[in-house]
């Protein structure tokens, strides 16, 4: 047989979607010239995209490497970074991309655990389930099912459950502003896979969608491969990464199909108040403008701080609020994430909803093990879980600085603890253990106004990670950290002006690999040149060994010889001058009595 008119030779391109998706961060990165210092163990507090499983047992010469000598499961930047370390025998401590799990300081809790167990042990979620609709079965017929149809019966209360996985997770979004109904809930895989869902449904190539700057990288890796077009509103560093409003409206044009709102921030780390919020409504209503809110970290806000939904607030513009199991409950790998429909006036009903429901079908249903578990995680979780991970990203509580275990009392289950709530209703300690008993011995906290609903919290003798980094950070000359109020990262600017002998910040970046061993990852990757981005869940030891380098590193090459006189004055005052001056906040043992301890 010949072959077919006008081929001669295998030639399979790839498809025009797969030459456009790019990932932004992995093309930055991997052309990033690093070669680590051979005496110190790298610290990366950076990205992880791949996992590499291999046994270090030595390190070279270092103290600290004589402390940590030996890594089972590495999660490792890049390709380069492997093929610069695995001769050398180097030991790596690395936070990756959005990955908590990676040193094993932030686990589970055992009740997710628990959970998926049972799931996995009933044999009944093996099966493909729906990530929207109803089952046409009224749920007070479940008994009317024939005895003689077990399976049939079995299927149904199977069936039931994924519905149950919806009503779960619309419990779970509920708020005072707003009752989530389960039908505006769709289940995915993971946060991201509703992202591309949202993006999808709603935007034609051609057209484009607004994105935050500095900005995660994946709403363009998402867009730009279905030819839908990105454009960048800024975000104010000076003012805690807030909106530039004004800006927003002017990237608005006919062909915008939506606004991406990323709230708390990745890789700002920053939180918008109530008022923010509605201002930024106010331009998408002026505009006819859809939101995707991406809210993955809403339960990760420090004290002081409030996260509120942008779909719970809108009374007038449609809103898709993407969020998931990845970060509070610290298992990204399960891959569970869920959009939450927010839409008083019907603008989605008539094509968005069953848009929304025609593309789930592209993967035939999220995890469904996970999905049998979803009703007990949201349910059982307890709440000091939650709060401990806060207590390694942000803030501690500490009553004697000894490991165990103690009660505060707070006004809500919701342990995003409000520091101010706590100055005007202080705490005291008592040798009386409250009403159900607890550990002997142990000392608790308890407060002054009944109303208090007792929560078990472990206290934590270690200082918190935003503010370790924050406060080292900003006595570096040269450095302009900017105090995060959630998520899990921090920003940090580069006056590349005090450090002439370095072309850009990827420059600068570099150097510091060859020189200390520590990998940040480049501003560039967020679409904002200048800037480096630190992760906060590593182990506390580690981040500070990290901006220690970083401290010296950045007095070895600081130079005011390029700098103007007015610069030279005012070296000293790098961090933003509207930033507030954090401080490390502790309960005192003492009645009454809240702290500084800084």
């Amino acid at each position: 047989m010949t072959p077919g008119p006008g081929k001669t030779k295998w030639n399979v391109p790839a498809s025009e979607i797969a030459r456009n998706t790019n990932n932004p961060i992995r093309n930055i990165v991997e052309n990033l010239r690093l070669d680590p210092n051979p005496d110190k163990p790298l610290i990366a507090l950076s990205i992880g995209e791949l996992s590499v499983d291999f046994n270090i047992w030595s390190c070279r010469s270092s103290s600290l490497a004589e402390e940590y000598t030996r890594v089972d499961m590495v999660a490792v930047p890049t390709a380069p970074i492997v093929n610069a370390l695995w001769p050398k025998g180097l030991l790596m401590y690395v936070c990756v991309l959005g990955d908590p799990t990676v040193f094993g300081n932030l686990l589970p809790s055992p009740e997710v655990l628990d959970a998926v167990r049972e799931s996995l042990g009933s044999l009944r979620y093996n099966g493909y389930a729906p990530s929207v609709g109803e089952w046409n079965q009224p749920r007070h017929d479940t008994r009317a099912v024939s005895r003689a149809s077990k399976s049939a019966s079995r299927d149904y209360v199977s069936v039931l459950r994924y519905i149950e996985a919806r009503e779960a997770v619309a419990r779970y979004s509920s708020s005072v502003d707003v009752t989530v109904d389960p039908k505006d809930v769709l289940l995915c895989s993971g946060c991201s896979g509703a992202l591309d869902l949202c993006i999808t449904a709603l935007a034609n190539p051609g057209q484009n969608i607004l994105v935050p700057r500095p900005g995660f990288s994946i709403y363009r890796t998402l867009a730009e491969g279905l030819g839908i077009k990105v454009k960048s509103y800024n975000l104010k560093p000076e003012r805690g990464w807030m909106v530039d409003l004004d800006h927003l409206e002017e990237q608005c044009d006919e062909k915008t199909a939506a606004i991406i709102i990323n709230n708390p921030s990745n890789p700002c780390g920053s939180v918008f108040n109530r008022e923010h919020l509605f201002d930024i409504l106010e331009v998408a209503r002026r505009n006819f403008l859809p939101i995707i809110a991406d809210e993955i970290y809403e339960h990760m806000v420090f004290p002081g701080k409030e996260f509120h939904s942008l779909g719970s607030l809108s009374l007038e513009v449609p809103v898709l609020s993407c969020s998931g199991l990845t970060k509070r409950f610290l298992i990204p790998g399960w891959r569970m994430g869920w959009i939450i429909i927010h839409d008083r006036n019907g603008v989605f009903d008539q094509e968005v909803r069953k848009g929304l429901q025609r593309l789930s079908q592209r993967i035939i249903g999220s995890n469904t093990l996970v999905q049998g578990a979803l009703p007990a995680i949201l349910k059982n979780t307890p709440q000091e879980f939650y709060y401990n991970t806060l207590c390694i990203l942000q803030t501690v509580l500490a009553t004697d600085r000894r490991e165990g275990l103690f009660l505060i009392h707070s006004r809500t289950y919701d342990l995003n603890i409000n520091l101010s709530i706590l100055r005007e209703n202080p705490l005291e300690v008592s040798q009386d253990p409250p009403r159900g008993g607890s550990p002997p011995g142990d000392k608790h906290l308890t407060g002054r106004k009944a109303a208090f609903c007792p929560v078990r919290v472990r206290a934590v003798p270690t200082r918190n990670n935003a503010l370790v980094a924050f406060e080292m950070l900003k006595n570096i000359e040269g450095l302009r950290p900017v105090m995060p109020e959630g998520a899990m990262y921090i920003m940090v600017g580069i006056n590349m002006e005090h450090f002439p002998e370095f072309s850009s910040e990827l420059h600068f970046l570099e150097q510091m690999v060859t020189e200390e061993s520590v990998f940040c990852l480049p501003g560039q990757c967020f679409d904002y040149p200048g800037y480096m981005r630190l992760v906060l869940s590593v182990p506390e030891e580690q981040l500070r060994e990290a901006c220690h380098r970083i401290a010296n590193y950045c007095a070895r090459h600081f130079t005011i010889s390029s700098i103007s006189p007015y610069l030279v004055q005012r070296k000293h005052s790098l961090p933003c001058p509207t930033q507030a001056q954090p401080t490390l906040t502790t309960i005192s043992t003492k009645a009454g009595g809240i702290e500084d301890d800084m």
